[in-house]
């Protein structure tokens, strides 16, 4: 897991993760898309490849072979590159673990149901 400085922690006050949702499609792995907003203005739209369990791959990530997104946050913050990712990475883990809380509730629910 990337740790955040000082100044990374400013620099992901001003990003975003919008709209993010767990997606399969029959041409690609399960994977989380959503969208990236700097000083809240959405600036693009990617994804990330997600395991077995939901969570980041962080081997052979889609972020690496297409930065765009990145790149483009990056510039409109004036901040280093490698800055704005370790925000982002952050940023949406939180978000996918909270995308995976409504089926944790809901296998909650169900055992509660079934007891």
């Amino acid at each position: 897991m990337h740790q955040l400085n000082t100044e990374t922690v400013a620099i992901a006050n001003r990003l975003g993760i919008v709209n993010a949702k767990f997606a399969e499609d029959d041409d690609m792995p399960f994977h989380v898309a959503f969208e990236v907003s700097v000083d809240g203005e959405i600036i693009g739209g990617t994804l990330e490849w997600l395991d077995e369990d939901h969570d980041l791959v962080r081997n052979d990530c889609h972020l690496d072979i297409n930065p765009d997104v990145l790149r483009t946050a990056a510039d409109r913050l004036d901040e280093d590159y490698s800055d704005v990712y370790s925000a982002v990475v952050q940023l949406l883990q939180a978000a996918v673990e909270e995308l995976k809380e409504p089926e944790q509730d809901l296998a909650g629910e169900m055992f509660t149901e079934l007891a």
